[in-house]
């Protein structure tokens, strides 16, 4: 029961989600579907990740060199703000990433070192003055495309990084122009507003692209979930139409379905015989007449349950096929041993010594049995059947309580019989 309740509640609360959308600063889904939402893109955001991290690292290297070799950047200062600043921001955070952490820490791990990047370049942009310029603005917006779109950070956080990154590329373009009075001021803002409205259509494409993965996701599991729901139902159902509400057993309709799979696998597998016994509570309508229908139900209940009790293990199958008569089958049992079996079920019936005062030969509930078992190849299900059949038949007719085996009374208990059919 537990697990359609969880299935129902999960279902209900996608479904919420997705009536009433998510809010402009929090596109996120709620706790419960966010924890399940990034189990499922984990192991595919982990990927993405460990690789954006590990190309990153020699790329800085590559630019290092190229940033080396102009030779206003060879200074002290850029070796230790690049070497002793920048690239280990990139080690550690390929470290944080590989070590799994919780979604926080790695978006954290990501942003941090690509601000860390901007700042140093900012600092040279100031130093370099206007003379790379135009590669500062290519490297600051390349950083917030990074950060918004291929690390895809989330957008609150996402939010705060392009608010710095604006705040730092503001202060690189003042500062790196501020000795350059051929360069008007409005050259600057156009650059500022360029970086601005860059930001803002970044930080629409990262929180459309949150929205539509979480939504994706949401739909999907709710779509999951109904299905799932169906599923159990349907099983449910079908498992309802095959049992016998009285007794719990399986009934007529399931017993004709496992006799029909048990001789195709039975034929498949190469076993030789299967093996049937009918069962048949004696005297029942009597004991109706006598106790009455509801005591001849719970009597049938208690004989169906004594019958499920003495079967070997899950192999065998046991079924209530009409009124007061049972089937059981039993894969690759020879005559000797069906035989053997059914006996032992009729001990146990009478070993319970249910009350039976409705006929005068039998103080107690007995069952007789019909046993047969028949080999696969060259006989058809129906030819078991008979055999059982007139086997019971005969146990019936030569006094009850009893073991027939064809016309063979293997079991008989004199005096506790009675020569009346039923």
């Amino acid at each position: 029961m537990g697990e359609p309740a969880e299935s129902d509640s999960l279902a209900n609360l996608a479904e919420s989600w997705l009536a009433q959308g998510s809010r402009w600063l929090t596109p996120s889904l709620p706790p419960r579907l966010l924890a399940l939402y990034e189990a499922e893109k984990g192991p595919l955001r982990y990927r993405s990740d460990v690789t954006m991290c590990a190309v990153g690292i020699p790329l800085a290297a590559v630019f290092y060199v190229l940033l080396h070799g102009s030779q206003r950047h060879a200074t002290p200062v850029f070796d230790r703000l690049y070497l002793g600043v920048l690239v280990p921001a990139l080690v550690l955070s390929l470290i944080v990433v590989m070590c799994r952490p919780k979604p926080m820490l790695r978006e954290l791990a990501l942003g941090v070192p690509t601000l860390v990047a901007l700042a140093v370049l900012t600092y040279l942009n100031i130093v370099a003055s206007a003379d790379g310029g135009m590669l500062y603005v290519a490297a600051a917006l390349m950083l917030m495309l990074l950060a918004t779109i291929s690390v895809h950070l989330r957008f609150d956080l996402a939010v705060g990084w392009v608010l710095a990154a604006q705040i730092m590329f503001a202060v690189g373009v003042s500062g790196a122009y501020a000795g350059a009075p051929t360069v008007g001021k409005y050259f600057q803002y156009e650059l500022m507003l360029i970086y601005v409205t860059s930001g803002a259509y970044m930080l629409l494409a990262n929180r459309r692209m949150h929205a539509e993965q979480q939504r994706g996701f949401a739909f999907a599991l709710r779509e999951q979930t109904r299905r799932n729901d169906l599923t159990a139902q349907n099983r449910t159902l079908d498992e309802m139409t095959r049992r016998d509400a009285l007794t719990g057993l399986a009934n007529r309709r399931a017993y004709d379905s496992w006799l029909q799979a048990l001789w195709a696998e039975a034929a498949s597998c190469g076993l030789s015989t299967v093996g049937l016994i009918m069962v048949d509570v004696d005297h029942f309508k009597s004991y109706n007449d006598f106790y009455g229908h509801p005591a001849g139900d719970g009597c049938l209940a208690t004989v169906g349950t004594s019958l499920r009790e003495q079967l070997r293990g899950t192999s065998d199958q046991v079924a209530r096929i009409g009124g007061e008569e049972f089937a059981v089958l039993l894969p690759g049992v020879a005559l000797a041993q069906c035989a053997d079996i059914a006996e032992r079920l009729r001990l146990a019936i009478a070993a319970m010594e249910l009350p039976h005062l409705g006929h005068a030969a039998d103080q107690v509930v007995t069952i007789s049995c019909g046993c047969a078992a028949v080999k696969v190849q060259g006989a058809q299900p129906k030819d078991l059947c008979a055999a059982a059949d007139a086997a019971l038949y005969q146990a019936k007719q030569t006094g009850r309580n009893r073991v027939c085996l064809g016309e063979l009374a293997l079991h008989a208990q004199a005096g506790t019989h009675s020569p009346a059919a039923a």
